[in-house]
């Protein structure tokens, strides 16, 4: 419970920044074209008015609006009228990237919360938190890791000369659920399901290696 309650805290902390970023970057926008508008039509403001702007942004165009009504200035009420135009249109922008942003944390959270909960299981039925700490068997006795990011297996125990030699061989797993290496890349047949990976120097059938999977009970199977 705790975890998922770090992981949730945490999303939400990078959907408020993102919100802070939205709501200052169409500020800045709001106020750029309010400067430029006013040095076109040579237009006189306080230094306050493009602060208040870059602060408050839509509640300080809708007041702007308000104020060049009442003052009845052609100019600024031009100003304005685009002003109120162009709010629209950057909410309407930020409310559709918000709305992409929160989809994508959402996903985020899922994935960190599937992970977080999911154990792994190796040949011999050892519980893991992560995929990349399960163990490979060869039969005689060598302990493998898969590294994901170098697509690779490594060696975790060297007990004799194959296990030192795989280094430029292909990884496969046999029907035993035993790590095998071959010096060449095997062509699959989907005819023969998972083990479509025929040796013809060994005569054996073989899986992915880095697609075998096993169940607490040590059942092995595949995740592709």
């Amino acid at each position: 419970m705790y975890m998922f309650s770090v992981v949730q805290n945490h999303l939400f902390e990078k959907n408020y920044i993102f919100g802070i970023i939205v709501f200052f970057a169409i500020n800045i926008v709001l106020t750029l074209y309010y400067w430029i508008s006013d040095t076109k039509n040579k237009n006189k403001r306080a230094v306050s008015f493009y602060f208040f702007v870059l602060v408050f942004g839509t509640l300080s165009v809708i007041i702007e609006s308000i104020n060049s009504i009442k003052s009845k200035n052609l100019v600024k009420q031009k100003i304005s009228i685009y002003a109120l135009v162009l709010c629209l249109v950057l909410t309407a922008v930020s409310s559709y990237a918000k709305s992409v942003y929160n989809n994508y944390v959402v996903f985020e959270q899922n994935v960190v919360t599937e992970e977080s909960v999911k154990k792994y299981y190796d040949r011999q039925g050892v519980e893991y938190n992560s995929l990349n700490d399960v163990l490979y068997y060869t039969e005689d006795g060598g302990e493998f890791k898969y590294d994901n990011k170098e697509d690779t297996f490594v060696v975790v125990s060297q007990t004799n000369s194959y296990v030192k030699s795989v280094e430029n061989k292909f990884p496969y797993i046999d029907k035993n659920g035993w790590l095998v290496f071959c010096d060449d890349y095997l062509e699959f047949n989907k005819g023969n399901g998972d083990f479509g990976y025929f040796d013809k120097t060994k005569n054996e059938y073989y899986a992915s290696a880095e697609c075998a999977r096993w169940k607490d009970n040590g059942e092995m199977y595949f995740d592709y």
